[in-house]
Formats: C-alpha cells, structure tokens, sequence
C-alpha cells in the first residue's frame, strides 16, 4: 500500500465537478489536508499544504476528466491512510466522503447506462 498525494488541482476538481454543497466541499477539503498528513507521515516528508491555488487539473479531453472523476473520491479515502493504518481524517468526513463516493458512483454509472442506451 502507497499514499499517493494528490494535486491541489486535482481536488480543485474534485470539489468544483463532485461537490454539490458546502459539506461535501469541506470533507474534501479535510481530505486533502489528511492526504498530505499522511504522505508526509509515510514517506517522511514535509510537503506544505497549498492555501492558494484555485486552479483545476487540466485533462487531453473530457473522457479523461470523467474517467478521474468516477475514482477521484475512492482514491482519496484509500490515501487518507499510511502503510500502518494510521487515517489522518476525523470519522465524520470519511462517512461523507463515503456517501460522496456512493452518489459519484450511482452518476457515473447512471451516465455509463445513459451511454450505452443512447440518449433519448
């Protein structure tokens, strides 16, 4: 198991395409912080947490952009983690980012079926 760290722009992202509200804005917001939390624990590093950039990840195309969105909020969970199991991010916003993860899920494969049938 690795922590992978995610970009600011990445959770830019995942906030302004994923978030319909302030909590689930926050919880990823925590997450991030607990990402990074944990990447510097694992790998003993000490990575700043990045305030000021308010820019989104840039994708070739919107393919890319929605294949980052179905597994952005479950690859956030998995990397709130170190090696040892230590979780950096309160109970409270790992269950909202689980039902976060739920509702992206149910889009993603609501917009898949949609794909498949054709649109109406």
């Amino acid at each position: 198991m690795s922590v992978l760290l995610k970009t600011k722009n990445e959770i830019n992202t995942m906030m302004n395409e994923l978030a319909t509200n302030e909590t689930e804005q926050r919880a990823i917001w925590y997450g991030y912080i607990a990402n990074v939390t944990a990447f510097n624990v694992q790998y003993q590093e000490n990575i700043q947490i990045d305030f000021q950039d308010e820019t989104e990840a840039q994708f070739e195309n919107q393919n890319d952009k929605d294949e980052f969105l179905a597994g952005s909020i479950s690859s956030l969970l998995y990397n709130v983690y170190t090696n040892a199991g230590n979780c950096f991010l309160a109970d409270k916003w790992v269950k909202e980012l689980e039902n976060l993860k739920t509702k992206t899920k149910e889009v993603t494969d609501y917009g898949q079926l949609k794909a498949q049938v054709g649109s109406y």
